[in-house]
């Protein structure tokens, strides 16, 4: 490559802005569904209804209810809700969202973290504070002693909560949400049932402990106030927007076309070994993709691709599923422990069925062909959903025209808004409340009052707000006291799920002691044994000796079921015992038939893996384990290229590109190591290091259906846009993102031209839709 040629590259892109891609007026028109994206960009314009009118536009399952709490001006833009101990509900607000196609002044710190409120008892809220204002697109609110953790679009902080205002706010983790687009950017805190807040689009996690307290391995501190340390760990990347927990310590998150995932086993295990990183079958998409609106949806992306309408012109399956609940109220008794996803490009709110089947969790839709709620309103957007200390279900409702943030807007979507003026009517916004119909409403109890002891009783409540905030208020307490009465609830509370508040609350306190975990693994539910199990990892190694001899005397190692087999097997590395890895190797050889078996046993085994091993007698044991390990995946790097001088300023335009407007790493990962249902490995890929005009090509138009990479099938389960059905990226900026790609992580390519790229660019103009693999390799090959 010629440094005269990536001259002119460079003045391209930096300086004459002129290169942006042409624009075929014909190139979207051409393959549209039914009747042509014509009659749906011109039809009748959606303007907006009253929050009273607006409620009239739904259609709701027989027996169910759904009534305003909020709305306008009290809520403006809001995408999610945290309830206090009071009971109150803590609303982010995006108030810069999108106010046009073009996402003008999106940046500018103008969103705010707002307390909404009944005060009069009536139900419907009546008051509205603002705690903190001037942030940019606020997106996590977590409560802790003293005030609350919030994310902006970048970093993570603590505010502390003077009579309802924030004080001096500081930064806690300024990577918290670093890089990609709005719509890939860390999202979540959500309190696990482990005392660990997780989130989605990420792999990280975080822990508020008291300052005396000594953090475990791999976790690192980050911060520190007069109340508590918050510290840092890795667990395994999931989600995208929106994460909820079960009453197991199951997590639940989804992706925008998989509306609801979870993890196969306990969180953690496929990142905690350093030398071995688990990358498959620890997630599963635990639901269809097929959705049911009531109403014609052609305002989505790419409308026109086949397969994305039916006949009437309706959207076949999930586009942009968001911010899931797993139910754990009073006021829906059907729907208590069931998934509820919103889905704003299809103006619905959907329920998934659950079903556990020793540990492994699946799911079904909860009503045939049809949703939870949908609505006639196309300027209804449900983006998050919650379980309210009331015990019904609350939606948050952005309600607006523009849902699709600019990175991914193409042109026919652009058009679609300006002439359904959908761009106009911002700053609105609702909360709805779904309940039973008939039902009462819990009456709000403000938990911040309440004794321990009383705190304690709380955790046998049946609304799983009031068991989570009443954990949480306990360990803030450390309140040493109620040990004895928290060990007896562990004991007896009226469901298995309520002694594990119990027992993590213990955890919290660091009060876990052998005697209640050798109880509790004779206990009739698998899941309390399960947990006894894992606690057993925080004890002395004379108290793990005492555990074992208990799992041994009660018959846990002959157990038939997987779910307890399993967690031995992720436990077992961790016992500081003699017998702890003689016994795991038994159990390894006794579960071989189930594929994960092997991946989990060496996930605990840091540092020990090859002795383990060498130590296996059963041998085909030890050649299936020795084989896994052999192919664990290499840690890649990203910044690790051979470029020099122009060339390398090219890599580096390339590099922004990838983690900003090109929004790749949301789909590939930061480093090019692909997220599962979301996008394959860049890193050593033929597809990135192989022909550059067919990699050219596939960034132009796209790619649908699976795809192998490096003899592996992927199936992400959705298309990959092309860039010419976007505003966003230029065919000069393309070719630095290109130089990037093919010269990251390993990876070594040639170098196109921008007069190259255009050449692709022409020879493929008259394409429709993207390509399938067998298409690229038939015309590049």
């Amino acid at each position: 490559m010629t440094k005269v040629k990536w001259f002119s590259l460079l003045l391209c892109i930096f300086l004459l802005g002129a290169c942006q891609h042409h624009e075929d007026e014909n190139s979207d028109g051409e393959h549209v569904h039914g009747a042509g994206y014509a009659d749906w960009i011109n039809g009748p314009t959606s303007d907006p209804l009253s929050p009273a009118d607006a409620l009239k536009s739904f259609n709701i399952q027989k027996g169910l209810t759904i009534e305003t709490f909020a709305a306008e001006p009290l809520v403006q833009d809001p995408v999610l809700i945290s309830f206090d101990a009071k009971g109150r509900a803590w609303v982010a607000e995006m108030t810069n969202f999108m106010l046009d196609v073009a996402g003008t002044g999106q940046t500018n710190p103008e969103g705010n973290i707002v307390i909404v409120e009944d005060t009069d008892g009536d139900n419907i809220a009546d008051k509205r504070t603002v705690f903190l204002n001037n942030i940019v697109l606020p997106r996590t609110i977590a409560h802790v002693k003293g005030g609350i953790l919030f994310a902006d679009n970048e970093s993570l902080y603590f505010a502390p909560n003077v009579n309802d205002k924030a004080g001096k706010v500081v930064m806690v983790d300024p990577t918290f949400a670093q890089g990609g687009n709005v719509e890939h950017k860390t999202n979540g805190l959500v309190l696990g049932p482990d005392n660990w807040l997780y989130n989605a689009e990420s792999d990280k996690r975080y822990r508020v402990y008291p300052l005396s307290q000594e953090l475990p391995i791999h976790a690192k501190e980050l911060y520190r106030n007069k109340y508590w340390k918050i510290a840092l760990s890795k667990t395994d990347y999931r989600g995208q927007w929106g994460i909820s927990t079960d009453d197991y310590g199951r997590l639940f998150y989804n992706r925008n076309s998989f509306p609801m995932m979870t993890d196969n086993y306990r969180p953690n295990i496929a990142a905690r070994n350093k030398n071995f990183i688990i990358k498959e079958k620890i997630q599963s998409n635990v639901s269809g993709r097929e959705v049911y609106p009531s109403r014609e949806t052609p305002g989505i992306n790419r409308a026109y691709y086949t397969g994305k309408l039916d006949e009437n012109n309706t959207m076949m399956t999930a586009d942009a599923a968001s911010g899931p609940v797993i139910f754990r109220g009073t006021a829906l008794q059907a729907l208590y422990g069931q998934a509820i996803f919103p889905e704003p490009a299809g103006h619905l709110v959907s329920a998934i069925r659950l079903s556990d089947s020793d540990g492994q969790v699946t799911g079904k839709p909860f009503y045939h062909k049809t949703e939870l709620l949908t609505s006639q309103d196309e300027r209804f957007r449900p983006v998050n959903t919650h379980t309210a200390p009331d015990g019904s279900l609350f939606i948050v409702d952005m309600y607006r025209g523009i849902i699709q943030d600019r990175t991914y807007l193409t042109r026919y979507l652009s058009e679609y808004i300006l002439n359904k003026k959908l761009d106009e009517g911002v700053h609105m916004g609702r909360i709805y409340r779904v309940r039973q119909q008939g039902s009462s409403l819990t009456p709000i109890r403000d938990l911040s009052e309440l004794s321990s002891k009383a705190l304690v009783e709380t955790l046998n409540d049946e609304n799983g707000f009031y068991r989570d905030t009443a954990r949480r208020l306990l360990i803030e307490r450390q309140d040493k006291s109620i040990i004895t009465a928290l060990e007896q609830l562990a004991l007896s509370a009226d469901k298995d799920y309520m002694q594990l508040g119990a027992l993590w609350s213990l955890e919290g306190l660091d009060a876990i002691s052998v005697n209640l975990l050798a109880q509790l693994i004779k206990d009739p539910s698998n899941k309390v044994k399960v947990h006894a199990i894992r606690h057993g990892e925080m004890l002395s190694s004379q108290a793990q000796q005492t555990l074992l001899t208990a799992i041994k005397r009660n018959g846990l190692l002959e157990s038939h079921s997987y779910e307890i087999a399993a967690e031995l097997i992720a436990a077992l590395p961790l016992y500081q015992t003699q017998d702890s890895l003689p016994l795991l190797a038994s159990l390894a050889a006794k579960w071989q038939k189930q594929p994960m078996t092997n991946a989990i046993a060496l996930s605990g085994l840091e540092g020990k893996e090859q002795a383990f091993i060498a130590s296996l007698t059963d041998i085909k044991t030890q050649e299936k384990m020795k084989t896994l390990f052999a192919k664990k995946p290499k840690k890649v790097k990203a910044m690790k290229t051979h470029l020099t001088g122009t060339d390398l300023d090219i890599y580096k335009r390339g590099m922004k590109i990838y983690k900003s407007k090109g929004a790749c790493n949301g789909c590939h990962g930061t480093n090019g190591e692909g997220i599962a249902f979301a996008g394959p490995p860049l890193a050593e890929s033929e597809w990135v290091t192989g022909s550059p005009e067919r990699l050219a090509a596939l960034l132009l138009n796209g790619l649908t259906g699976p795809v192998h990479v490096k003899g592996k099938l992927y199936d992400p389960g959705i298309a990959m846009p092309g860039i010419k059905d976007s505003f966003g990226v230029s065919l000069a900026e393309m070719t630095a993102l290109m130089a990037y790609l093919r010269n990251s992580w390993g990876n070594k390519g040639s170098l196109l031209t921008i007069t190259e790229v255009y050449k692709v660019d022409a020879q493929t103009k008259d394409r429709k839709g993207p390509y399938t693999e067998a298409e690229l390799i038939s015309e590049f090959d």
